[in-house]
């Protein structure tokens, strides 16, 4: 195979893209990840290779991602700038407490390629693959076909997380590694409370705008403050769903995670992942006229955070209180918001008509109210 024989990814939407910068020059990533850094076992060239061998895999926004096959098994290389080597440490982690998640095969930075802007990161991961040794399907996506299997799709997705969770973290909380920049002269929280306090500061202009009163958000900085949680932070995924994982297997279900978004913090915000999803699809139904087919992604969700927390205690994870996932969501609400304004207003909406700000929105207000009564 040569380089212009690779297969390139498709653009994407957004306010700004790793991937739309980035695409024309994957190939040519892919060949300096095989022929010089030989991060890929078995494999030195590109010749080695057909087009069969090769496809590309959904990213998001962040992520080039392609699945190779190689001497009959098939590994999974992405390329990403912010976030690459916290991606890659958080994994290996996790595996090293025996977590159901994919193993890290190699990671580094890319030597310097001309014209780059910021410096690619490279991970090597083996590919989930089902029993025909191809690459397995997300449990999202079977569960589109299969919906009455979600709460027994979840058990084993929950006995993954409190695998993931028994990651103890060494020092700080927040993002690490390379997730983000800080500033000259800003600390590394060392509590949970002091990082949703600080994430909450840089949001307060934008609840401002929002309409919500300064008092308000005062009341709940402080009750925020008061809140106690554990001295050390877990490894978090961060991005925990049913589309980041592979169900590998059937019969029994079993599936391995993949594809975080990492940070240290309390358990609580993988959890509050799940719970704003649910919360989300019920303001959906109710902004609907045609709500069957919201009806039953609502109850997926539903399904799905059942079977997730049945699985995550049967495998000795501690659920969170209510006051600690309801502050999770909030600020994942905080973070969610300015992205579907954004959408909204490229399409030429208000954010007041657009549903999908709205659910953000609503969430977010209702969290607030609960948490400064």
């Amino acid at each position: 195979m040569k380089v212009d024989e690779i297969p390139i990814f498709p653009t994407v939407s957004g306010p700004s893209s790793f991937i739309n910068d980035n695409r024309e020059k994957a190939p040519e990533y892919l060949r300096i990840l095989i022929e010089e850094v030989g991060a890929i076992d078995g494999v030195t060239s590109l010749q080695e290779l057909s087009q069969d061998d090769i496809t590309t895999l959904p990213g998001g926004k962040m992520s080039l991602i392609y699945g190779i096959r190689a001497q009959g098994r098939w590994v999974v290389v992405k390329f990403r700038s912010r976030g690459g080597l916290a991606e890659a440490d958080a994994l290996r982690a996790w595996n090293r407490v025996g977590a159901s998640v994919v193993a890290v095969m190699a990671s580094g930075v890319l030597p310097a390629v001309q014209g780059l802007k910021e410096p690619v990161k490279y991970m090597v991961t083996e590919g989930a693959v089902d029993h025909q040794n191809q690459l397995a399907k997300t449990a999202q996506d079977y569960l589109v076909d299969h919906p009455e299997e979600s709460k027994a799709v979840a058990v084993p997705l929950g006995e993954a997380l409190a695998g993931m969770h028994r990651a103890v973290a060494g020092t700080g909380f927040g993002e690490f590694a390379d997730m983000g920049e800080k500033k000259d002269g800003e600390s590394t929280p060392q509590d949970w409370a002091g990082y949703l306090v600080g994430y909450l500061e840089k949001h307060t202009g934008d609840l401002l705008r929002l309409g919500f009163a300064p008092s308000k958000l005062e009341a709940f900085k402080e009750r925020v403050g008061r809140m106690v949680f554990p001295k050390q932070g877990v490894m978090l995924h961060g991005d925990f769903s049913t589309r980041n994982s592979a169900l590998v297997s059937h019969e029994p279900y079993m599936i391995k995670v993949f594809d975080p978004n990492p940070i240290i913090g309390h358990p609580s915000w993988d959890l509050a992942i799940l719970e704003n999803n649910c919360d989300f699809s019920k303001r959906r139904v109710d902004h609907s006229r045609d709500r069957q087919e919201l009806k039953t992604k609502l109850e997926v969700e539903e399904a799905t955070l059942e079977g997730v927390l049945h699985g995550y205690r049967s495998a000795g994870g501690e659920t969170s209180g209510s006051e600690a996932i309801a502050t999770a969501q909030l600020m994942q609400c905080l973070y969610l918001l300015p992205q579907k304004v954004f959408k909204a207003n490229k399409r030429g909406k208000s954010p007041a008509n657009d549903v999908e700000s709205q659910v953000v929105r609503d969430t977010l207000s209702e969290k607030i109210d609960l948490l400064t009564r």
